[in-house]
């Protein structure tokens, strides 16, 4: 019997890709053989094929589009016949993972909206099918509610997802990470920035009229442009006529103070101005209004004055009250027959009342 050779040399291609061979089968002195035989193909030791030369080639495809990347031993077991001894030949089948380009898009979302994710995952420009994406903002991996890692499959080279910001990411440019993880590729990662806008806060101060010595109050709510209730404590100034009246903090949005009239004078006009700051959620707002000052109206009543001799002091009784009918305190002075009544000195007498 003849000795026989295949010249088969060591192959390297990628996953998902069967393997072919196409040889002729020649005897040691280099002619071709002229009985077909059988052959048995191994990888590593487990058999993927049976089949036969034909025509003095071995021209088959081995199924290994299913086996991950690594290296393998290929195996042909030449069976050999009446003519020819048997043959074992062995090389190196290396697989390697394919490559995958990954794109992000994302919209430009205010604090407390969505973050609206498009990631694009081909091969080329093919799509790709199968695997997952993860995805990490400012390199902290998105997780669900049970804390496990969010995969997102990929369909048609897609995947879409909208992300609730919930006032977590302060306003300003982050970093957004998408990585393709499929067994059959390396690992694809790419990372692009996305802008957070400031969400603008709203409330309605209506003009104020008050009269004098009476206390000014004022309590408006403040709420997010889509009438939500505000989540995080907001800094104000209040100014009156340009000058900082006071300085406090609020908290969910509920804008409350008192003013002091007795700094106003009656018949006058003044400006309010309340300045809510931005923070890392909310934009600033400046809300203006004036507060309208009226006198306050007073009503006098003397009780009457009889049986008076000349030359005796003349007791005066005079009860003193707003239109409201509330007691008014302060001094007043007396005239009688429209005169004036003064001191020793001639200067007005007043009386504290």
């Amino acid at each position: 019997k003849y000795d026989i050779n295949a010249e088969i040399k060591d192959i390297t291609i990628k996953t998902l890709q069967n393997t072919t061979i196409n040889t002729q089968v020649v005897d040691t002195q280099g002619n071709i053989i002229t009985q077909d035989m059988d052959v048995e193909v191994f990888l590593g030791n487990v058999s993927v094929l049976n089949t036969t030369t034909r025509d003095s080639k071995l021209d088959i495809t081995i199924p290994t589009d299913k086996y991950l990347a690594g290296k393998y031993d290929l195996t042909f077991k030449f069976k050999g016949n009446e003519k020819y001894n048997p043959l074992d030949k062995t090389v190196k089948l290396t697989i390697e993972n394919r490559d995958a380009i990954v794109n992000i898009i994302t919209n430009t979302p205010k604090t407390l909206e969505e973050l609206e994710i498009t990631v694009n995952v081909n091969e080329n420009t093919t799509p790709l099918n199968g695997g997952y994406v993860v995805l990490l903002i400012n390199s902290k991996t998105l997780k669900d509610t049970n804390n496990k890692t969010i995969k997102l499959p990929v369909e048609n080279g897609v995947v879409k997802y909208n992300y609730n910001l919930l006032g977590l990411y302060k306003a300003g440019m982050h970093n957004i990470t998408a990585k393709y993880i499929n067994k059959y590729y390396n690992t694809a990662i790419n990372t692009t920035k996305f802008n957070v806008l400031l969400t603008d806060i709203t409330g309605e101060l209506n003009p104020i009229t008050a009269k004098t010595l009476e206390k000014i109050t004022v309590n408006i709510p403040i709420v997010d442009e889509n009438g939500n209730k505000l989540i995080k404590d907001t800094k104000v100034v209040v100014k009156l006529n340009g000058k900082t009246y006071q300085k406090m903090e609020i908290k969910d949005g509920q804008l409350a103070f008192n003013i002091s009239s007795e700094r106003f004078r009656a018949d006058k006009t003044y400006t309010l101005k309340i300045i809510l700051g931005k923070n890392s959620i909310y934009n600033n707002l400046s809300l203006n209004t004036t507060i309208n000052m009226q006198i306050r109206k007073v009503n006098i009543e003397i009780e009457p004055i009889v049986d008076i001799h000349t030359t005796q002091l003349i007791p005066v009784n005079a009860l003193i009250k707003d239109m409201e009918g509330n007691p008014i305190d302060g001094r007043v002075l007396f005239k009688i027959n429209g005169k004036t009544q003064l001191d020793e000195n001639l200067k007005p007498v007043f009386f504290e009342v």
